[in-house]
């Protein structure tokens, strides 16, 4: 069994005029967000690259495209690094929203709530916090929006 052998995997971010975004790995085992072994590119537009061994992450994202409607949206998958480090997509949620105050508003994980707070701006890096642990309430709350494939938008939502 080569469970010992670790998987180079990619996130990203961009912060540029009319795109923003910033998509990290999350540690279901260790309620954080996983740190990075190395960043490359400059404070625009980069990679986070990952060492990471088999087994299920959570894959978190917040994407802003001024062009869009609503341009704002916040992802979160289920990955699956296999054995050979193939890597599979699982189920996500996905909430596509305009307003900084009203995903406040909302009854998400704070996980959620913070990856929106550290993406980049305009030529800056994300400030994502690696070293920020979550409850394993906000980690189970997570985890069930995602399994029930959650779909939200601003406007849309029910009262």
């Amino acid at each position: 069994m080569e469970s010992t052998k670790l998987c180079t995997v990619y996130g990203e971010y961009r912060g540029t005029t009319n795109v923003k975004y910033v998509y990290v790995y999350f540690s279901v085992k260790r309620n954080k967000f996983i740190k990075p072994i190395r960043r490359t590119g400059d404070r625009v537009v980069g990679k986070y690259e990952y060492s990471l061994y088999p087994g299920s992450y959570v894959l978190i994202g917040y994407d802003s495209r001024s062009k869009e409607e609503p341009p704002r949206t916040v992802i979160a998958q289920l990955v699956t690094i296999d054995d050979n480090c193939n890597v599979h997509y699982g189920d996500a949620l996905i909430i596509k929203f305009e307003h900084f105050e009203w995903i406040e508003k909302q009854d998400l994980p704070q996980i959620l709530k913070d990856i929106v707070n550290w993406a980049p701006s305009y030529h800056s890096l994300p400030s994502v916090n690696f070293d920020k642990v979550y409850s394993e309430d906000d980690v189970q709350k997570l985890l069930k929006m995602i399994k029930q494939k959650v779909r939200i938008t601003e406007g849309e939502e029910h009262e």
